[in-house]
């Protein structure tokens, strides 16, 4: 799924700064994950020839990629949103 800031457009300002806040928090979270998930995969490829996220579900990369997204949608969304509040 592709995002663009089109589809933010007719948030006020005050919601896209909430929003960004939100998936900012979401893309920490899930960037903490994913590293976790590296480490976990590392030990498991080095002990087992297997990487461990992919067989317990613990990869996030999907999830991290659109959350990534949605940020620098919503942070181009941003200065179009908040422009009348100068």
């Amino acid at each position: 799924m592709s995002v663009s800031s089109s589809e933010y457009k007719s948030h006020t300002c005050e919601e896209t700064t909430t929003l960004l806040s939100q998936k900012r928090s979401d893309l920490l979270t899930l960037s903490g994950a994913q590293d976790k998930a590296a480490i976990q995969d590392s030990l498991g490829v080095f002990l087992f020839a297997v990487p461990i996220s992919k067989i317990t579900g613990a990869a996030v990369e999907g999830d991290l990629a659109q959350v990534k997204g949605e940020v620098i949608a919503i942070e181009r969304a941003l200065p179009m949103n908040c422009k009348n509040n100068d």
